[in-house]
C-alpha cells in the first residue's frame, strides 16, 4: 500500500488535494451518509493513484487519506440545520489556509453546501476549488452556485442534473461509483 505522500506509479506530478468533507457523518459512514461514503471511495482511489489527498473532516478517520479533523465527532443529528454548515465552514477554511501555507494543498475538492462560499478566499490564495452538487439543482440553488460563478467550478453527477442548469460553470459530470 502507497502512502499518501508518495508520487504516482507513472511518474505524473501528484495532486495535493483538500478533500472537504459534509459535517454530519464519518468517513466512511457506518451506516447511512452517501456523500461521506462517496468522497471516502473518492478519496481512497485518488490516494492510490498516489496523489496526496487531506480529507478534511469531522468524526473518526477511515480512509487511506491523511485526514485533519475539525470537530471530533460528526453531528447527524444537526443534518439540516444551518449553524453547523455555517461554522464548519469557517474553521475548514481556517484548515485550508493552514495547509496552503505549507504548501500542502494545490486545488480544494468540497462535498458540502455552505463550503462553496470559502471559493473566494481560496481563490485568494492562488487555490482553484471545485465543489462536486450532490443533489437537485433547483431555482435558488441555481442562484447560489450562479454567484459563485467566477470562484468555483462545478462538478455534476448526473448529466441530467447538469441538463437543468446549464448556465452553471460544469467541468464535467462524475456519476456516483458502487463497489461491487
Amino acid at each position: 500500500m502507497r502512502a499518501w505522500c508518495d508520487p504516482p506509479a507513472d511518474n505524473t506530478v501528484p495532486l495535493k488535494i483538500a478533500m472537504i468533507a459534509p459535517p454530519y457523518f464519518d468517513v466512511p459512514p457506518a451506516a447511512y451518509g452517501g456523500i461521506e461514503a462517496v468522497l471516502a471511495d473518492l478519496s481512497n482511489a485518488l490516494v492510490e493513484l498516489g496523489h496526496q489527498v487531506t480529507v478534511v473532516g469531522a468524526g473518526r478517520d477511515g480512509t487511506k487519506a491523511r485526514f485533519w479533523q475539525v470537530w471530533e465527532r460528526a453531528v447527524p443529528e444537526r443534518l439540516g440545520e444551518p449553524g453547523p454548515e455555517i461554522i464548519y465552514a469557517t474553521l475548514t477554511r481556517r484548515v485550508v489556509q493552514r495547509l496552503a501555507a505549507a504548501g500542502e494543498v494545490d486545488v480544494v475538492h468540497d462535498h458540502t453546501f455552505a463550503g462553496p462560499l470559502n471559493a473566494p478566499a481560496y481563490d485568494a490564495m492562488g487555490l482553484p476549488t471545485i465543489a462536486t452538487v450532490h443533489g437537485p439543482v433547483d431555482s435558488e440553488l441555481r442562484g447560489y452556485y450562479r454567484t459563485l460563478d467566477r470562484d468555483l467550478s462545478l462538478v455534476a453527477i448526473s448529466a441530467r442534473q447538469r441538463a437543468l442548469a446549464p448556465e452553471l460553470r460544469w467541468i464535467g459530470t462524475v456519476h456516483n461509483g458502487l463497489r461491487p
